[in-house]
């Protein structure tokens, strides 16, 4: 299986990308990062403990949609079908609010607007995946938006962009579930995943 993991070099994302190098037979990975020095040593150091060379590194920025079009694009230029996504890297605490390039509230677009547009722009290749495509999302619950300040130009938190950005994507998640659900020409299954804690 070919398998998209963002934010694979820490965290949940890294450690995914190990168990499944451990099978060279059957993952080819592509990591999806910020930082192309650490991506590179990320994919040699998980080549050199599993033998499965099958695992390259692709620089991406979710803070700028510009680069995660690029991005997009780039992972189409050099697969024809893709298996899966999951989701590990995101934006949590923060002592000040980041305004992205694109003029938006940081954890909103990180944690929501980048990566339902990254699924938007790679379904087709999602769709051609022999196995059913597959896409992991943390849609923790709780939290709602504010329809009035979704930027928080108004009043920020770090505490409200990470719900509001979770509210949006878990109405994706939804949204995206039922149109394949009902949808007998392709499969794409979407899910969901909720950590217990901050890790």
């Amino acid at each position: 299986m070919k398998i998209l993991i963002t934010g694979g070099t820490n965290g949940m994302g890294k450690g995914l990308a190990k168990v499944l190098a451990k099978d060279p037979a059957q993952h080819e990975l592509i990591l999806m990062c910020r930082s192309q020095t650490l991506g590179e040593r990320t994919a040699d150091e998980l080549q050199r403990a599993t033998g499965n060379p099958n695992i390259t590194n692709l620089l991406c920025d979710l803070g700028d949609l510009m680069n995660v079009r690029d991005g997009a694009l780039k992972i189409k230029d050099l697969h024809d079908s893709l298996d899966g996504i999951f989701f590990n890297a995101g934006m949590g605490y923060a002592k000040q609010q980041y305004v992205t390039p694109n003029g938006l509230d940081g954890h909103f677009q990180i944690n929501y607007l980048a990566q339902s547009m990254l699924v938007l722009n790679l379904l087709d290749l999602l769709e051609k995946s022999e196995a059913g495509g597959r896409v992991v999302l943390n849609v923790s619950r709780g939290g709602a938006l504010d329809w009035n300040d979704i930027q928080q130009k108004q009043k920020w938190s770090y505490v409200k962009g990470i719900q509001q950005g979770m509210v949006a994507k878990r109405l994706f998640l939804q949204k995206m579930h039922h149109f394949y659900q009902n949808n007998t020409h392709q499969s794409i299954s979407f899910i969901g995943y909720e950590t217990p804690k901050t890790v």
